[in-house]
């Protein structure tokens, strides 16, 4: 199994690609865990998978020129938006290069976040509305 270095991933955020002004990106997808025990199982739980959702975290480098990062998340606030995240780059999407598309609720959004001399950054985290899907054909 190949290693892989993140140096270049794709990432488009509501139509546009914002890789340059993006310093980390992570995805986070979990399932419900639903407890089945019963009796007869000699004193162990039992469980099963329930319902799936997530998170996806963004570190930004700041920007508030028309059509940067502030221009782009602020107006969504409350609504949604499309995600793609290709973590090897522009290289085909294939099994070694799988795409990760879902949508996103854009609840919270904190345009200025930083001290005196810091370079001007915003963390955001919003959670997956909807199905996760991993393309691995384009």
């Amino acid at each position: 199994m190949a290693k892989q270095i993140l140096l270049d991933p794709v990432i488009v955020f509501a139509g546009s690609t914002v890789t340059t002004s993006c310093a980390s990106v992570t995805i986070t997808v979990e399932a419900d865990d639903v407890e089945t025990t019963a009796f007869g199982g000699s004193g162990w739980r039992t469980r099963v998978g329930g319902l799936k959702g997530g998170t996806v975290d963004f570190e930004f480098h700041q920007d508030f020129a028309i059509g940067s990062i502030d221009s782009l998340i602020f107006p969504l606030l409350g609504g949604t938006a499309a995600v793609k995240v290709r973590p090897g780059g522009t290289a085909a999407i294939g099994s070694a290069n799988p795409e990760f598309q879902f949508d996103v609720l854009v609840n919270s959004y904190n345009p200025v976040d930083g001290a005196v001399g810091d370079l001007s950054t915003t963390s955001v985290s919003f959670p997956i509305t909807g199905v996760v899907t991993r393309a691995v054909t384009p």
